[in-house]
């Protein structure tokens, strides 16, 4: 099972450094740090910004709440927060990131509702 979580773990940080982050941090960590910024200085961020950051939290959140509780992407970002955050939040980078993001939630979601993992 450990070596399924470190191959899982090395696809997101591979992902996430493919969309401008920073390759020792998961997506999760990412979505996680911006949606914790977002909610503590709120008019530092766009409007469209704030929305996509909370928006993806509360998917991921959701698709993996089965196996980590609530607050997945804030544990993420807990866990990893002496990282480098200086990502490229870029319009491509985004809207590829967040294809990926509903697609692997969706399909991690159900899948985890499914076999009650």
């Amino acid at each position: 099972m450990r070596y399924l979580r470190n191959l899982f773990v090395s696809l997101d940080q591979l992902l996430n450094a493919l969309f401008g982050g920073d390759a020792d941090l998961t997506i999760s960590a990412r979505i996680g740090f911006f949606a914790c910024r977002c909610k503590q200085h709120p008019n530092s961020y766009g409007r469209c910004q704030r929305w996509y950051w909370i928006f993806h939290e509360k998917i991921a959140d959701w698709a993996w709440k089965p196996t980590d509780g609530p607050g997945h992407c804030y544990w993420a970002y807990w866990w990893d927060q002496d990282e480098n955050y200086d990502c490229k939040n870029w319009g491509i980078f985004l809207v590829l990131m967040s294809i990926v993001i509903i697609i692997v939630s969706v399909i991690v979601g159900v899948l985890l509702r499914l076999f009650g993992l």
